[in-house]
This record gives C-alpha cells, sequence and structure tokens, in this order.
C-alpha cells in the first residue's frame, strides 16, 4: 500500500526532518572527507620530509662505509609514529633494514601492496654519484583510529546543533501554525457535522487569523439562508415526487403500448394454433377435476393435455423468432449472458431433471462485447444446453465456454465463416453424438429424434439458427459418437456495455512517438491495430502484404514492426521477417495472428522476433507486449 500522509504537521514535520537529515549526511560527508585527506596529506608530507631528511643523512656515510652510523641512525628512524619500515642499501646487499614489532620477515613489497601502509624510496647521492637506496614506509593505522573518531566526534555535535534548530523550528511551528489550523479544522468539522452556532476564533492578526474571520463570515451568509432552506428543500421534495409519479405513469404507458404491439403480433402469428389448443390445454384440465382418481379415463386425459402443453411451447418458440426480428438490440457480454442463465430457475429445473449431468463453463476473461438481443442470446445458450444434456445417457458433462477468435481465412465448417473477429460461444456434451444423416437438418422447424415424454417442440435449434441470421452471426456444429460441439460465431463490437465502467489508465504503456508499420492483409485488421497503436501514442503506418513490407523498410527505419502471420494472398509472416533482418539486421518485430501458436511463428521467433499475439487485437495487451519490445 502507497504511503500517504494527510495532515499538515505530518507533510511539514516530514519535510523538515527529511532537510535537516539530508544536510546532516551532506555535511558529515564533507567533514569525514576533508579530516581523511588532511590527515592523509600529513602523513604523506611526513614520510616525504623524512625520507629527504634520511637521504641527506647518509649520503656521506654510505660513501666512507660508516655502517655503524648508518645502523644508529636507522634505529633513530623510529622514534618517528607511525614509521613501520626502514631499510637502506647498496647495489651489491642490504646495509640496514628494521621492521615494526609484528612485521618481522616482511620485505618491502609486502609494505608497498598494502593498503594499510604508505611506502617511499629514494636514491642517495653523494658528489653526483649514487650510492645506495632508501626504503620507508609509514602505517596508516593510526590516522585511520584518528579520521573514525574525528568523524564521531564531528557527527555528535553536528546532530546535536541540527537537533537542536529541528526542534526550535518544530516548536515555533507548533505554536503558531499547527495550533491554530487545529482549532480552525474542528470548528470546520464542527459545522459540517450541523453544528452552526460553533465558535470560531478570530483574534490572530495573521493569514490563518483572516482566514478564521472570512470562514465565520461564511457562516453567518450560510445561517441566513438556513431558514429558506427548509422551505424551499420543501418544495423541491413536492416537485420531485409528482416528477417521479409523472415518470411511472409515463413508464406504464410505454409498457402498455409496447405489450399492445407484441400481443397483436403474437396474435397475427398464432391465432389459429391458440384457437385449436385452448380446448385441448383446457378441457383435460374441467375433466380431471371430475373424474375420480381411479378412473381409467384419467390417464389417456393426462395425455392430451400434456401434448397440448408442447403444442403450446410451439407457439412459444414461433413468437421468440418473431419477436428476434423486432426487438432492438444493444451492446452485451456472452460471459454475462451465461452467468444469469446459469442463475436462473429454468436452468435450477433443468438441474433437477437430469441430475446425473455436470455443467462447468470455462469463460474468457478478455471476451470481445457483441451488438444482439439479451434475451434471444439467453433463449439460444438455453435450447442448446437443453438438448446437450438430454443428448447425455448417464452421466455426463455440458461444457459452457467462450473465448476471443480472430479467423484470417474463411472457416469451412457446418457454415462458412467468414474472415473477421468473433466472440464465440461454446456448448459441447459428451453425449452420444448426431448421425451424419440427421446433422444436415438439424436446424429445420420441427425436425427432431426426440422420443416422446422428453422435453422440446422440435423448435429449440430453429429458434438457434434464426437468431445467429438476425445476429450475423454463424453455427458450426462437430458431432461423433464421442459428443457434439456447437460453436456459434458473433461479429464483435469495440463498443463499451453501457454498465462498463472507464478504462483502465494507459500511463504504464503509452507510447512516445515510436514509428511501428503494421503488416496485414485485412483492411479491417489494419484499420483496427493502426487505430490501437495511435491512441497508445505511436506512428502508426500500414502495409498489406509481405511484399509491401520488405519495399517499405528498404527506404523507411522503423522502430517495430507489427506482423501478420498468415497472409495466404503472398509470402507469410515468418519469410517477410527472414527477408528484412536482410536488409535491417536486428529489426525488432512482434507477430500477431488468428490461430494458436505455431512452427512458423517459433521459426520467426528464433530469428529475432519479440512475442506473439493472438487476435482479436486488445488495446491493453497491445500496449504492454510493445512497451516491452521497444524497451529491450
Amino acid at each position: 500500500m502507497r504511503f500517504r500522509i494527510k495532515s499538515i504537521r505530518q507533510r511539514f514535520t516530514f519535510a523538515l526532518a527529511t532537510v535537516i537529515t539530508a544536510i546532516m549526511l551532506i555535511f558529515s560527508f564533507i567533514l569525514i572527507g576533508y579530516n581523511n585527506n588532511s590527515l592523509e596529506k600529513d602523513l604523506c608530507v611526513r614520510l616525504t620530509t623524512l625520507t629527504e631528511l634520511t637521504v641527506k643523512s647518509l649520503s656521506s656515510a654510505l660513501w666512507q662505509y660508516n655502517f655503524e652510523y648508518i645502523s644508529d641512525y636507522i634505529d633513530s628512524l623510529f622514534l618517528y609514529e607511525d614509521l613501520a619500515f626502514a631499510s637502506v642499501s647498496t647495489k651489491s646487499k642490504t646495509i640496514k633494514k628494521k621492521l615494526l614489532q609484528g612485521f618481522e620477515g616482511k620485505d618491502f613489497s609486502y609494505f608497498k601492496e598494502s593498503p594499510k601502509f604508505i611506502t617511499k624510496e629514494a636514491a642517495v647521492v653523494y658528489q653526483k654519484v649514487v650510492v645506495g637506496k632508501v626504503f620507508l614506509a609509514m602505517s596508516r593505522e593510526r590516522i585511520n583510529s584518528l579520521i573514525v573518531n574525528n568523524s564521531v566526534l564531528a557527527i555528535s555535535l553536528l546532530f546535536l546543533i541540527i537537533s537542536a534548530i529541528f526542534i526550535t523550528i518544530y516548536i515555533l511551528s507548533r505554536k503558531y501554525l499547527f495550533q491554530p489550523l487545529t482549532s480552525l479544522e474542528n470548528s470546520a468539522r464542527s459545522i459540517a457535522e450541523g453544528r452552526l452556532d460553533t465558535q470560531i476564533d478570530t483574534g490572530s492578526e495573521d493569514e490563518i487569523g483572516k482566514l478564521a474571520r472570512t470562514f465565520s463570515q461564511m457562516m453567518q451568509n450560510i445561517k441566513a439562508i438556513t431558514a429558506s432552506r427548509d422551505e424551499l428543500n420543501h418544495e423541491i421534495a413536492g416537485h420531485k415526487r409528482a416528477e417521479k409519479e409523472k415518470k411511472k405513469l409515463e413508464t406504464k404507458l410505454q409498457r402498455a403500448r409496447k405489450m399492445e404491439a407484441m400481443g397483436l403480433m403474437a396474435g397475427g402469428v398464432a391465432h389459429d394454433l391458440n384457437n385449436i389448443l385452448s380446448g385441448i390445454v383446457s378441457y383435460p384440465e374441467l375433466l380431471l377435476m371430475d373424474l375420480p382418481e381411479d378412473s381409467p379415463l384419467r390417464k389417456p386425459i393426462k395425455t392430451i393435455q400434456e401434448s397440448g402443453m408442447r403444442a403450446a411451447d410451439v407457439v412459444e418458440d414461433l413468437l421468440t423468432i418473431a419477436r428476434g426480428v423486432a426487438t432492438g438490440k444493444e451492446v452485451l457480454n456472452l460471459n454475462t449472458v451465461v452467468d444469469e442463465y446459469l442463475d436462473s430457475a429454468e436452468h435450477h429445473k433443468l438441474e433437477r431433471i437430469h441430475p446425473l449431468s455436470a455443467f462447468k463453463t470455462e469463460l474468457d476473461s478478455e471476451l470481445l462485447n457483441i451488438t444482439g438481443s439479451a434475451s434471444h442470446v439467453k433463449k439460444v445458450l438455453m435450447n442448446l444446453i437443453v438438448n446437450a444434456s438430454e443428448a447425455i445417457e448417464g452421466r455426463g458433462t455440458v461444457t459452457v465456454s467462450t473465448i476471443n477468435r480472430y479467423l484470417d481465412e474463411p472457416l469451412k465448417g457446418y457454415d462458412d465463416v467468414r474472415t473477421g473477429e468473433y466472440a464465440v460461444l461454446r456448448v459441447s456434451d459428451n453425449g452420444s453424438g448426431i448421425s451424419p444423416k440427421d446433422l444436415d437438418r438439424i436446424f429445420e422447424p420441427f425436425y427432431t429424434k426426440k422420443e416422446m415424454g422428453r422435453s422440446g417442440t422440435g423448435l429449440g435449434l430453429a429458434v438457434v439458427w434464426n437468431s445467429m441470421q438476425d445476429h450475423n452471426g454463424y453455427i458450426n456444429v462437430k458431432s461423433s459418437e464421442k459428443g457434439t460441439v456447437f460453436e456459434l460465431y458473433f461479429p464483435t463490437t469495440r463498443e463499451k456495455m453501457a454498465d462498463e465502467g472507464e478504462q483502465a489508465p494507459l500511463e504504464n504503456y503509452l507510447g512516445h512517438g515510436e514509428k511501428i508499420l503494421v503488416v496485414d492483409d485485412e483492411e479491417r485488421q489494419m484499420e483496427i491495430a493502426s487505430g490501437i497503436l495511435t491512441r497508445l501514442g505511436y506512428i502508426a503506418e500500414a502495409v498489406s502484404s509481405g511484399e509491401d513490407a520488405i519495399e517499405y523498410v528498404k527506404t523507411n527505419p522503423v522502430d517495430l514492426i507489427l506482423l501478420d502471420m498468415v497472409m495466404p494472398k503472398g509470402i507469410n509472416g515468418r519469410e517477410t521477417y527472414e527477408e528484412i533482418i536482410k536488409i535491417r539486421p536486428g529489426q525488432k518485430a512482434i507477430i500477431a495472428s488468428g490461430y494458436a501458436k505455431t512452427k512458423e511463428v517459433n521459426m520467426a521467433q528464433e530469428l529475432g522476433a519479440g512475442k506473439y499475439i493472438k487476435k482479436p487485437y486488445a488495446l491493453e495487451k497491445v500496449g504492454l507486449v510493445v512497451k516491452e519490445e521497444l524497451e529491450k
């Protein structure tokens, strides 16, 4: 969770502490650096001075081979602080070498390579002749200790000074800023709770006092209109009640007119059938009321009644088909329709009728919307699920799934599905399947293979067919002895449902004017991809074939290529990318396709292409993949 500071006092204290801490850290680093450099420089100066003094003192002694003097001099050098090694030598031998206790056996190279020491070597010259060499090493241990001690002392003093400044500023700001603000805040809170007689402290002459006096004057004005406000609210409430009643009456009138129109249509379609069915449905019920329970006529009369009810269902399905032409359409999502139906009374009744059948869903959370009639889509779904459950003998499973699908090429199935973006509703079962001879006739009205006593009117799949025609959709049916799958292809829309929220913020995947080439042989897909990329802040260019893409990049460098994999009219995406990288080695690209990931996609990625996007395009999905590829 992001840490948020709401109070001015908290923000002021936090800012003050931050600034003071930063100042203390900066000064601490400066003091430590200065102290370190000063002590280090002092040690170097002392070593240089000692080396020069030693060279001058031993030049004549080396020339005269006065080794005793040299030895005594070297011994005397260790009276100097920090000296750890001293040695005098000629070209042929070491005359005198002395080390600080604890470093016995070490030579000059050890001290020279160790970061704990500084070293100095110098030639000893007598009358312009080199007579020997002096080697000295001093320890940094003492100055390191001094650095630590001085730093601690400096930081401590600095901390005390800054703490005193902080406390002083805090006390003053609390007295002259925070306390008046808190008082004003409490008064405002009390007024907000409805206590308009709250007293406001206006004694201060500073800016906060002026603010308090202005606020107090505003409260006086509010009190002046409070009386008239109640009267006005009462009048407004009366108008609202009248308006609400008017809207209720208008709604009732509209509903009545709509029902009248629907009744006229239903009467025109099924007038004769209903006249015939009224006797078949009604009279058996009257007869059964008068017959004794053990009468042998009860069973055949009940059979007549049930047959009449099934005939009434046929009329209802006919009316459903007729309403499909007249009912207006809206933007809806198939996932919502599925959820609503599975939670409906009709489905719960179906579960009781088929207790051995299991119903499960596999819904695409990113499913695109469609334009259609929710009631008719629900009727379609209900008929398919009923048929699927009745096709199962014994235990089985009915699966309802949804998925986005983009077709690069027409789908040759039960219906020839054209290229484009679709939201697919899929209902499958593991029943006995539909025989090939019946498969061609399953959508004919009144064509059914169901046995007497099973649910169904013979119009269920006819309703499905007519509804799909009304929605400009397509049906694909696959059946075998392992089960049946109905796939309904609904054209998608980029419009939002009426109750959808605002789109998620785009800041995480917005572009910065990078140039992207879209390669797709479908004009509609080029427009969608280019529109999405432009919306994301990129410069989109588009070509309709792999050959055009190759010619384009010869003279126009691009930051990224959005490359369709399947282009039947020419070379495919992999072949296109293979030629492009010969022209522009290392060219960035992402692959798009309406099919599952293929070997051609893998080959393109091995050549250097980036991620694979499955069509249809979605703004967030495209934005994230493009951003990630450009930042590689």
